[in-house]
């Protein structure tokens, strides 16, 4: 996410998305810096090439459900990054 604002209001919160799962995992909540730049080090053991990565915009905290509640802003494939 480079060149991004971020958010006013709530967060962005990271997603991983497997073909087969039924449901997105948080990868937790990211830190923008003042330009909206985020570096990411996902642990290869974690994220193959096949899996997708989203970002949606929650609440202050997180989603509090546990799973995603605002819009997905950014979507792509691991191994297309």
């Amino acid at each position: 996410l480079s060149n991004t604002a971020p958010p006013s209001e709530g967060v962005w919160q990271l997603w991983l998305i497997r073909d087969n799962a039924p449901t997105p995992l948080s990868l937790g909540l990211l830190e923008a810096s003042e330009k909206g730049s985020v570096s990411l080090d996902l642990d290869d053991e974690l994220v193959t090439g096949t899996d997708t990565l989203a970002v949606s915009l929650e609440p202050d905290g997180g989603a509090p459900s546990g799973q995603p509640t605002g819009p997905s802003l950014f979507t792509g494939k691991v191994g297309d990054i």
